[in-house]
């Protein structure tokens, strides 16, 4: 199966547009509440900046950014107001009033709306990181998630395809032995007509052709795929060509992958060998194909043919006998 790969960290969510790091929608709903305020008590009021009003309405914008936005903004909000509210406007010291209590009252909302802006943006801020963070988690569980079904159906896709292959190799073992009960016959006519079956079974060639040896020639015996005018492979080989010396002379499987194999084959096949009689190692003929799927030549798959090679002509040889028994009586 395919390497799993770890959940990766989500990416963050377009972040709203900032300046000097804070978000330009506050810096906007500041400003035109300050504007707003401002206007009404002008044009209604004494412009007094609602010194007399308790609680002050410009606990408002600093509460709503501190509850929306977190610190910065609150405390940004909170300077506002105290702009807003002194600027101009810082109320008159009495006679009786010492420095402090005069400061102390001039500035006790200011203070108090950035305490207030303070406590409630950390308490904002708190609950915003522990939100992003439960969000993380899902966006991660949910990616995880992704990965464990994508494995999960990679896996039953290799589950159908195992069953699939198992079966196939089931009906293959049994194609096989059907068609090897085909050559199993007391006759060369009878063999021959079974070869066909078993090796279209085996190998599942486009084109093949098997050659008997009879003297010291390898004559063809049949073909399958060949075209009527077909012109371009022999259809015997004498004791001068390359491919009857090293097919009757070394016995060998011959690959056209293989440099020398395919000298000796001179374009005439893929795949070529000797049917062995593996009784008395006596060469019967020779089985070679000419053509067949690209991906199906493996070593998997000479091997087979060797062996099907072997089973042939041990077939042809045993049916050579039952002749000649039967010749003799």
């Amino acid at each position: 199966m395919a390497d799993v790969v770890p959940p990766q960290a989500p990416e963050a969510p377009n972040a709203a547009p900032r300046l000097l790091g804070l978000r330009q929608s506050a810096l906007v709903e500041i400003a035109v509440f300050f504007l707003v305020a401002l206007a009404i008590d002008f044009l209604f009021l004494d412009f007094g900046r609602y010194a007399n009003l308790q609680p002050h309405p410009f606990w408002l914008i600093v509460l709503l950014c501190a509850v929306q936005y977190g610190t910065g903004e609150a405390l940004l909000a909170a300077v506002a107001a105290t702009a807003a509210l002194l600027v101009g406007n810082l109320p008159a010291q009495s006679f009786d009033e010492d420095l402090y209590g005069w400061l102390l009252r001039a500035t006790l909302d200011p203070l108090m709306w950035a305490v207030a802006a303070v406590l409630f943006g950390e308490l904002q801020g708190r609950v915003r990181r522990e939100r992003d963070g439960l969000r993380a988690e899902l966006e991660q569980s949910r990616r995880r998630e992704e990965v464990i079904a994508a494995a999960y159906r990679r896996l039953d896709a290799r589950r159908e395809s195992l069953e699939a292959r198992v079966a196939g190799q089931l009906r293959t073992v049994f194609a096989i032995y059907n068609a090897a009960k085909g050559i199993e016959r007391m006759s060369a006519q009878q063999v021959e007509a079974g070869v066909g079956e078993l090796v279209r079974t085996v190998m599942g060639p486009r084109r093949y052709s098997l050659f008997l040896l009879r003297g010291d020639v390898l004559e063809l015996a049949m073909n399958e795929g060949w075209s009527a005018d077909a012109g371009e492979n022999a259809r015997s080989f004498d004791g001068s060509s390359p491919l009857f010396q090293a097919i009757v002379g070394s016995r060998r499987t011959l690959v056209a992958a293989v440099e020398a194999d395919d000298h000796a084959m001179r374009g005439e096949g893929l795949l070529a060998a000797p049917l062995l009689n593996v009784d008395t190692d006596e060469v019967v003929g020779m089985l070679k194909i000419e053509e067949m799927g690209f991906l199906d030549l493996t070593a998997t798959t000479i091997e087979n043919f060797r062996l099907l090679c072997e089973w042939i002509g041990t077939a042809y040889a045993n049916a050579s006998r039952t002749a000649r028994a039967k010749a003799g009586s």
